[in-house]
Formats: C-alpha cells, sequence, structure tokens
C-alpha cells in the first residue's frame, strides 16, 4: 500500500486522511512495478468498500485479496514478489509459493501463524525459524525488522555502505538486503510524479495574469494587487507578491531567491 499524493482540494468522494503523513488528504493506491525496469504494471484505486478486488480466498484476508488481484496475470510463471508489512502473511507467502511465485517481505510479528521470538537481541545480531518453504527472521537494527520469504536463507552479507565510526562495510541478512535493494521501484515512482505535482487552484489572482510566472491561487492572494497595496493595509504576504512583479517587470528575467529576499527586507524596513 502506497500512498498516492496530494489530492484536488475539491470534493472527492474516494479522498483519504492521514494526518502522519506530510501530505495529509491523498489517493490511496495499491502498485504492483516491475523490480527491472520501475514501470508500473498495474495499480488500484482505493474507492472504499466498493472497489474491483477479486477474494481468493484460503484466507488471506483483504491484504491478501489486493496482492491476488494484482499479480494474477503474473501467477505460474516463477516470477519473485516484494510486499511490504501491510501485504505480508505467512498464509499469503505459501499460497504465492503454491502458484509458483517467490516472495519476500517486511511483516508484522503479531501477524496470524508468525512464529514467537522472544530473545534479547544485541544490534546486528538476528534470530530466525525456518520450514521447507518460509523463513521468518528477525534482525536488530536501530529497530527490530521482521522479514518473512520463501526465496532466502539466513545468511548475513556485506552491504555496499561503509559504516565511518567503524571503519568497515555493514552487514545485513541477505533477504534485507534484497529487499531494499528491490522495493525503490514505487518509491521512485512517487519521487518522480511529487516534483509534477500540484494541488493548488487553477486561477491566478493578481493584476496581470500575463506577467506572473508563479502558479499561484486565490487561496494565497485574496483581493487584487494595487500599487498602493502596502499602504491600504492589505497582508503583507500580498505585498510581497506585488514586490515580485515589479521587479520582474524591471528586470524581465526570473529573480534569484537571495535578490527577492534582499527586496522584500529593504522595502518593509522603509515602510516601517
Amino acid at each position: 500500500m502506497k500512498w498516492g499524493g496530494k489530492a484536488s482540494e475539491g470534493k472527492l468522494m474516494f479522498k483519504q486522511y492521514i494526518p502522519t503523513k506530510r501530505s495529509r488528504f491523498g489517493i490511496k493506491l495499491f502498485v504492483l512495478c516491475d523490480c527491472e525496469t520501475n514501470y508500473i504494471l498495474d495499480f488500484i484505486v482505493y474507492t472504499g468498500e466498493t472497489r474491483d478486488i477479486d477474494e481468493q480466498g484460503y484466507e488471506l484476508g483483504k491484504s491478501g485479496d489486493i496482492v491476488g488481484t494484482l499479480i494474477k496475470p503474473y501467477l505460474e510463471k516463477g516470477h519473485m514478489l516484494f510486499v511490504d508489512n501491510w501485504y505480508s502473511s505467512p498464509a499469503l507467502f505459501l499460497w504465492l509459493h503454491n502458484k509458483t511465485t517467490n516472495a519476500c517481505g517486511t511483516v508484522r510479528k503479531n501477524r496470524k501463524h508468525m512464529p514467537k521470538m522472544e530473545e534479547k537481541l544485541k544490534k546486528g545480531n538476528i534470530q530466525f525459524m525456518c520450514s521447507d518453504i518460509l523463513l521468518a527472521l528477525r534482525w536488530c537494527d536501530r529497530r527490530e525488522v521482521w522479514v518473512l520469504s520463501t526465496c532466502h536463507d539466513s545468511r548475513i552479507l556485506e552491504s555496499s555502505k561503509v559504516d565511518y565510526k567503524m571503519g568497515k562495510k555493514n552487514i545485513k541478512p541477505n533477504c534485507v538486503l534484497d529487499y531494499n535493494k528491490r522495493m525503490g521501484a514505487v518509491d521512485k515512482k512517487y519521487m518522480i510524479l511529487s516534483s509534477i505535482e500540484s494541488g493548488l487552484k487553477e486561477e491566478v489572482v493578481a493584476e496581470s495574469q500575463e506577467d506572473v510566472p508563479l502558479r499561484l491561487s486565490g487561496r494565497h492572494f485574496p483581493k487584487l494587487v494595487t500599487s498602493d497595496a502596502c499602504k491600504s493595509g492589505l497582508p503583507r504576504k500580498a505585498c510581497v507578491f506585488m514586490i515580485y512583479n515589479e521587479l520582474y517587470n524591471t528586470v524581465q528575467k526570473q529573480l534569484k531567491l537571495l535578490k527577492f529576499r534582499h527586496a522584500g527586507a529593504t522595502h518593509f524596513l522603509k515602510e516601517d
């Protein structure tokens, strides 16, 4: 499950609210990506209870049904699936293994059928339990990390990152290294989209829309900016916008941030 970024500021029946996210309002997406090319293969937009998800049965739960729906065209082909702890469960991984599909991912320790591992671990130590198919591994880094896999063993390998305090390469479980390497596709996609998204309104409120090189909304500037705006008691954010327009029209090129700040500070100091 991934957070789909900023949603429209208008009414949207399936817009979600998560107060812990930087963009608190957004659209929830379930995304399937190719680990090699980083291309999106399929996705589902969460629209509440009326969503197009096939029930797989086998006690997989809602998260397992989502995985089964997205990966359905790629089953029985020997692929490997990497998921985060919202999806992972022993039941899902066994179901995927029976469909000739390996799986690996972080997992919540209170998932149904997860083994209990309560030994106290120091940083860098691991504890694991395995069967003929599943490996459940607990690794202590800055915090505990629980991993479930049907395609890894419990080996610890050197990573490419170096601990500069010790002067040695960091060591991590093989499954953790593989998970970190493969799970970057979805995060990279959101990183690219975040640079072009905009939740602002279409209109720009100013004296002349043609001369404004910014995409700003009426929420920022509720009144028209006039030449005597600063004297009329308008909010200073509107006054700063007026200063920017005047400087931009004079110089006819993009202003550097330092020059803009200097001009704004000088103006308000003269006013005071």
